[in-house]
């Protein structure tokens, strides 16, 4: 497996506890986002509309600001799935629970229908926490590399296959800039494959994907906004 991009000193001088900057005092917006979250349960016919307009208020306020910028790799890191062989597959539950491209969907989270179960341990950074982001990394159809879903679940028992990787970070708000329209024009632009082979992106691609920090002022409308 690989593991890399673990959170560079100058996140530290980037996003410090009180930070100069508005970004992650925004991510106070995310107690908002996380009380959408809990009425989207009970409020099934309208999660696709909220979801629209939490990423259209994500793309306005945070993807269209000029000035200066962070990368991902500056507050999270990325780990790829984990490799297995079909003598390693199982009908067994209680084996390792494995998350594929097919569980995933923007704006959503996991999915853990139609899993697969395997008779392999995964690593600890490759065992999925609550709060992760689940990626599509490599995919025969191009369209849907890239696409990404929220980690709700604490199970400790989930990993997920090598054709997928996990974007983990401290700061919730930022799986909503990974639904805008910002981050997959920047797949798009990070797309390899062609020639018959297989449309894919690596672990810095992700990681090197930069997005505008917030004026200052700006947090409070975001809060308001949302």
């Amino acid at each position: 497996y690989v593991m890399y991009g673990q959170p560079s000193p100058k996140s530290s001088a980037l996003l410090p506890d009180k930070p100069e900057y508005d970004f992650p005092k925004s991510l106070k917006a995310n107690s908002t986002l996380c009380c959408s979250d809990s009425i989207k349960v009970s409020h099934i016919a309208w999660i696709k509309d909220e979801i629209s307009v939490m990423s259209a208020i994500v793309e306005m306020l945070l993807c269209n600001q000029n000035g200066e910028s962070f990368k991902l790799r500056d507050v999270g890191c990325f780990v790829r799935g984990l490799t297995y062989a079909n003598e390693d597959v199982t009908e067994n539950k209680a084996a390792t629970t494995v998350i594929r491209a097919n569980n995933l969907n923007y704006g959503n989270n996991v999915d853990k229908d139609e899993v697969v179960y395997v008779n392999k341990t995964p690593t600890t950074s490759q065992i999925l926490r609550k709060g992760d982001i689940v990626i599509c990394m490599a995919n025969g159809s191009s369209s849907l590399v890239g696409k990404n879903s929220y980690y709700p679940f604490n199970d400790g028992q989930s990993t997920i296959g090598a054709f997928c990787g996990i974007y983990r970070t401290s700061y919730p708000f930022v799986k909503w800039l990974m639904q805008s329209q910002r981050y997959k024009r920047l797949v798009y632009q990070s797309l390899q494959g062609g020639n018959g082979a297989i449309a894919n992106l690596n672990g810095d691609d992700i990681l090197n994907m930069s997005f505008p920090l917030i004026e200052n002022g700006k947090s409070q409308s975001i809060i308001f906004a949302i």
